[in-house]
């Protein structure tokens, strides 16, 4: 089975762990390119307004064939209890057919929409195969969220 990991990352944590799972599972990267990326509190209010309005965020096209790969894992981090709004452009263009896996990656918080995440998924056909919530608290390297994640990783 071939796997995508794709992933955005605003900070670096969730870069750092999608390349280890890309590494552990031997799959392919990519990482989601914001068309403009907003400054720390141009974010969270960006966040905040884009979760009220339900909206993704643009980013650069991506240079990633969906149909090249039969197991797809999205990894994102939390923004306002959500995944960031650029992962929402993602999921608007998965194709049928597809298993996909989360890794929702936050500072401490859960993702509150996950339901309405894996009901779009399913609308597009796809099978959700894992939902993993990934907490930080604040420390991104020794956290007890990153030792746990290594140890899935070791499965």
């Amino acid at each position: 089975m071939s796997t995508l990991v794709i992933f955005f990352s605003y900070t670096g944590n969730t870069k750092k762990m999608a390349q280890e799972m890309a590494e552990s599972k031997g799959a392919t990267l990519f990482e989601v390119k914001p068309v403009k990326l907003p400054s720390k509190i141009g974010s969270i209010l960006r966040a905040y307004i884009g979760d009220m309005d339900k909206k993704s965020w643009p980013i650069k096209p991506l240079d990633v064939n969906f149909n090249d790969f039969d197991h797809i894992i999205f990894m994102a981090p939390v923004w306002n209890y959500k995944p960031a709004p650029y992962m929402n452009k993602i999921l608007d263009s998965l194709p049928a057919g597809k298993s996909v896996e989360f890794i929702m990656v936050s500072a401490g918080g859960v993702t509150k929409n996950k339901d309405q995440v894996v009901a779009k998924v399913k609308q597009a056909g796809c099978t959700v195969t894992g939902w993993q919530e990934i907490s930080l608290n604040m420390t991104p390297v020794g956290s007890v969220g990153y030792v746990m994640f290594k140890a899935t990783l070791n499965k």
